[in-house]
């Protein structure tokens, strides 16, 4: 029985040392943390083991669901046609979201930057805390699409995250009004943007194209690229007819980060929230704020959890105005609640 035992661990210890996983060439429904994804797994994770391969998350539109929007990738567009030939991950993460079927989080008519950043944030750590416990990733190369309100959330996960999202695809979405922000980003995390001549998204989109190349102060504008195609109105698939995922995939691919990004893994054991009363003092959005808080005194978090430290502070404090008192929810690691 002991030599059984031993061989066991031992092919156990070479498929975790040589990055191999469970994983086979194809989709498969995955799970992380409560929220489930859609994976397509190309034949080179096999045929190469030592390979890290890059990752591509896709974020489907609202009222859509992430299975669908898998299938749109599969069978309406070359989408997993193209991860299979160049040798990539393709992740199609459900949105989560209790209150609408989308990416995007609301308040009322206005975006809800906090729950948006904190979605954006679990889906990058999905990917680093378990897609890559499962294959070699080369996290230097995690790359995002979007279409429509996965858009918008594509086009803000390259604004918030650009330390950890290396270039984004923007289909029929965007988010202008960044203003000033924009040129004090840590890294400009290139952005192309798609969208048909006959969208009633169009102006909104060509809007944050302009903006990311002007605001941002972009010295190559192959860095930011805005396409406008005609005869096209709301419609993925229309769109990928028109700039093929291909080519879309050689714009991306010829980007990487510097080096694999550190981040703070979330760990998904049970947090206890605590409600402070927060009185946030700072001239401006720009200075990092001092806290008092009651009850007190507690180390302070966000309460998105997961936004790692590298982010400007303006990042961390969305909506929260200086010298006003503010009740918040903080998310610590602890017993349950």
């Amino acid at each position: 029985m002991i030599i059984p035992r031993l061989n066991a661990v031992i092919i156990l210890s070479c498929l975790l040392l040589s990055g191999l996983s469970a994983l086979e060439q194809g989709w498969s429904t995955q799970s992380w943390d409560g929220r489930s994804y859609r994976l397509y797994t190309p034949s080179a994770a096999s045929d190469h083991p030592d390979r890290a391969l890059p990752v591509v998350v896709a974020l489907h539109g609202a009222g859509d669901t992430y299975s669908n929007f898998a299938n749109v990738l599969n069978s309406n567009t070359e989408w997993r046609a193209t991860a299979e030939s160049e040798g990539f991950f393709l992740v199609v993460p459900a949105h989560n979201n209790p209150n609408r079927d989308s990416h995007l989080s609301m308040n009322g008519s206005n975006l809800d930057a906090a729950a948006t950043q904190q979605r954006i944030g679990h889906i990058i750590n999905l990917v680093h805390a378990d897609l890559a416990s499962k294959a070699r990733v080369d996290l230097s190369r995690h790359y995002w699409i979007g279409f429509s309100e996965g858009g918008h959330v594509v086009d803000l996960a390259g604004f918030w995250f650009n330390l950890q999202i290396t270039a984004v695809a923007v289909y029929a979405g965007g988010i202008p009004g960044k203003g000033e922000q924009l040129s004090q980003v840590a890294r400009r995390c290139p952005h192309r943007f798609i969208v048909g001549q006959d969208d009633p998204f169009h102006d909104t989109t060509i809007a944050a194209a302009a903006e990311w190349i002007h605001v941002g102060n972009f010295l190559q504008n192959w860095q930011i690229m805005g396409l406008s195609i005609p005869g096209v109105g709301h419609a993925f698939i229309h769109l990928n007819n028109h700039v093929s995922p291909q080519d879309t995939w050689n714009w991306m691919r010829s980007v990487s980060l510097p080096s694999s990004p550190a981040w703070p893994l979330h760990s998904p054991q049970p947090r206890r929230s605590i409600t402070l009363s927060v009185t946030r003092h700072g001239a401006s959005i720009d200075d990092f704020p001092s806290w008092e808080s009651a009850p007190g005194p507690v180390a302070w978090q966000p309460p998105y959890d997961v936004i790692p430290a590298p982010l400007l502070p303006q990042h961390h404090w969305l909506g929260l105005d200086p010298d006003e008192t503010h009740i918040l929810q903080v998310f610590q690691p602890g017993s349950a609640q």
